[in-house]
């Protein structure tokens, strides 16, 4: 059993990237292959059968942490306003909340892709995108691929 599509998309995803004034049609689908991909849209909230990642987005403790020491420091003061709304806090108890909290764990995702320079590729290219989460999110070391994230996606998304 997995998450209703639609409310993921629009009430978790769309939702906590407009809060924060990062949402765009290109992160709201790499968030979408990422959830799909990752945990089959929250089927798995934790890394099957015993690993390290958390939540929806499967963010591994890395990517956790290097939020709170390069993402969160660079963030506008505005921006921070709208993260202490969600009471997004550095505490160190804080990771588990990825399992629980979806639009946590949406917008610590979209911060992790958003450090890095290279743009968000357009929307509807679906290759793009995979080749995109594969490079900065599984990277070369994690066990998805570029075809299993377009497969997922357009078996859990479209």
């Amino acid at each position: 059993m997995s998450i209703n599509t639609k409310d993921f998309q629009f009430d978790i995803v769309r939702a906590a990237l407009q809060d924060i004034g990062l949402w765009s049609l290109s992160a709201e689908n790499l968030l979408m292959m990422t959830a799909a991909t990752e945990s089959y849209l929250g089927q798995y909230l934790k890394q099957y059968p015993r690993g390290p990642a958390f939540g929806a987005y499967q963010q591994e403790e890395i990517s956790y942490f290097g939020f709170w020491k390069y993402v969160y420091p660079k963030q506008s003061e505005i921006r921070k306003i709208h993260l202490k709304r969600y009471n997004i806090t550095n505490k160190p108890n804080e990771r588990e909340r990825l399992i629980y909290d979806l639009r946590f764990a949406t917008i610590l995702c979209r911060m992790h892709y958003w450090r890095f320079e290279e743009p968000l590729p357009n929307h509807d290219n679906l290759y793009e995108l995979a080749v995109y989460y594969k490079k900065y999110w599984n990277t070369e070391k994690g066990k998805g691929s570029i075809e299993k994230a377009i497969h997922d996606y357009k078996q859990l998304v479209l």
